[in-house]
């Protein structure tokens, strides 16, 4: 019984939303992992699982794109706690 309570109020935190900018920081810290490669905070977004990426480099968004997998995969590490997944990553111009 006393589990059942327990588990309602932590329910409550994994619908927490976390800043925009946490998730644009989590997401240029694990492209720089990956890749090597710096973006700024303010060229990504995260909104709905989608990860937003603003550059005109095609050489950058080949190199992004054929390491996706790697990336959602280890950004999705860092937010376990979270419910909401990221599902892709997407471009801007």
């Amino acid at each position: 019984m006393a589990w059942g309570v327990v588990g309602n109020f932590l329910e409550k935190f994994s619908n927490l939303k976390l800043s925009k900018n946490f998730y644009s920081d989590e997401i240029g810290a694990v492209i720089k992992d990956v890749l090597k490669i710096e973006l700024e905070p303010k060229n990504i977004n995260y909104k709905n699982g989608i990860i937003l990426i603003k550059t005109k480099n095609s050489m950058m968004r080949n190199e992004i794109f054929i390491n996706k997998p790697k990336i959602l995969e280890n950004f999705s590490k860092k937010t376990l706690f979270h419910k909401l997944k990221p599902k892709d990553i997407r471009f801007l111009n």
